[in-house]
């Protein structure tokens, strides 16, 4: 049966995480890092692809309401180029049609279909980032629940999906 091993790391907007990520390879045979508040990498790493494109700064940032700044992203990296990868972005809900992959608060989740050359079907893989914030001072609304409906559909078409993340807090 064939596997692929799946981390996933809140990056906590640290640069130097970056430079980890070779070890998860090397030492624990990570083949897919998940990641949550990644900035963009400062250069070449020890990765095979990633998504979003680190070329694009605006793919970095994590679109919530404009009193905060979230100048960071999910992000998912592959670190084992005997797998394939395929980034799959979603529009912006905005700009997406009723048909599109779209996502409500774009940044806020990366996912790429990953799989290997023995491997039915692709696994997708999601890195999540919760973001709760309080826009109306009338209790939380968590946008979390607003990413898995934009995610549904993958988990209506695909035969296998991997979520994972975490969940931060937030005030206005």
């Amino acid at each position: 049966m064939a596997t692929i091993t799946v981390a996933t790391w809140n990056m906590h907007q640290q640069a130097s995480a970056w430079d980890y990520l070779g070890r998860l390879r090397d030492e624990h045979g990570v083949q897919v890092v998940l990641l949550q508040e990644a900035r963009s990498p400062a250069g070449p790493g020890p990765w095979a692809a990633i998504t979003p494109d680190p070329e694009d700064e605006s793919l970095w940032r994590i679109s919530v309401p404009p009193r905060y700044k979230r100048n960071y992203a999910s992000a998912v990296v592959l670190l084992d180029d005997g797998l394939s990868f395929h980034p799959q972005p979603a529009t912006p809900l905005a700009d997406a049609r009723y048909d599109q992959f779209a996502a409500s608060h774009p940044g806020q989740f990366a996912v790429a279909k990953v799989g290997l050359p023995d491997l039915g079907q692709p696994l997708v893989v999601v890195s999540l980032y919760g973001v709760w914030h309080q826009p109306s001072g009338n209790g939380a609304e968590a946008t979390v629940h607003r990413a898995i409906s934009d995610l549904t559909p993958l988990f209506l078409t695909e035969p296998g999906v991997v979520v994972a993340g975490q969940r931060t807090g937030a005030r206005c």
